[in-house]
Formats: structure tokens, C-alpha cells, sequence
């Protein structure tokens, strides 16, 4: 094998492995758009929930407001 032929290997070789590693570099980019889309998704949910909570915080706040005021006017 000559000089020539070897180069020729050598770079065909880099050039695969450079495709490869795009490839491998979409999967991951791709990867990491699905992740972000189901911590986004999260957070959502996450938030709604905090929402929820703080409006039944809220109503037992008032109930027992109302129960308090309740027991003062029957002593």
C-alpha cells in the first residue's frame, strides 16, 4: 500500500467517523428537544397543581374562618 492509498483510507476513515458523530450529535440534540418538552410539560403540570393547592389552602382558611365565627356567636 502506498502513501497515496493510505491518506486516501485515513481520510475516507475521518470522513466516516465524522458522519457518525453528526448522527450520533442529531440523535442526541433530538434527545434533548423531547426532554425539554416533558420538563416544560412538567413544570405545567407542576404549576397547576401549586395553583390548586393554594386555592384549597384558601377555602379551608375561610371555612375554618367561618366555623371560628360561628362558635363566637353561639358563646
Amino acid at each position: 500500500m502506498d502513501k497515496v492509498e493510505e491518506g486516501s483510507k485515513g481520510r475516507e476513515f475521518a470522513a466516516n467517523l465524522l458522519r457518525g458523530m453528526e448522527v450520533d450529535l442529531s440523535e442526541i440534540d433530538d434527545a434533548l428537544s423531547s426532554f425539554e418538552a416533558k420538563l416544560n410539560s412538567l413544570e405545567e403540570r407542576i404549576s397547576s397543581l401549586e395553583k390548586r393547592v393554594r386555592k384549597l389552602e384558601t377555602s379551608i382558611k375561610g371555612e375554618r374562618g367561618d366555623e371560628g365565627s360561628n362558635l363566637d356567636t353561639l358563646l
